[in-house]
């Protein structure tokens, strides 16, 4: 079974390709509260829509998720808001047609292993 990586930094979190795509649905459930509360999240809602193309589209163990441009531009907020995020993935009770566990599972290895939470 092919797996991929989530990556920040020197850092890597292994994930295996068809677990990615419910941890990206899971983090997209997120959203609709992040756009109500008005906070500028332009640059996650277009990052999301990044990891739904090479999800789709790119080969197996190629699926390679990388945090460090995108959270280089005004990173203390950006990592806030994704952190903030992550951390909302945890606390869900419910799912959307997804593998909650699978995507608590990762959200949990990215906070420890990528952003030391």
């Amino acid at each position: 079974m092919a797996t991929s990586s989530i990556r920040y930094g020197s850092n890597d979190v292994f994930v295996k390709d068809h677990e990615i795509g419910d941890w990206i649905k899971a983090m997209t459930d997120q959203f609709d509260h992040l756009i109500s509360s008005g906070k500028d999240v332009e640059w996650l809602l277009v990052e999301c829509n990044r990891w739904c193309e090479i999800y789709e589209n790119y080969p197996p163990g190629l699926k390679d998720i990388e945090f460090d441009d995108v959270l280089a531009v005004d990173s203390e907020n950006r990592i806030d808001e994704i952190v903030g995020v992550l951390n909302s993935v945890l606390k869900q009770t419910t799912s959307n047609g997804y593998e909650l566990e699978i995507a608590k599972n990762i959200s949990s290895k990215i906070l420890s292993d990528l952003f030391n939470k």
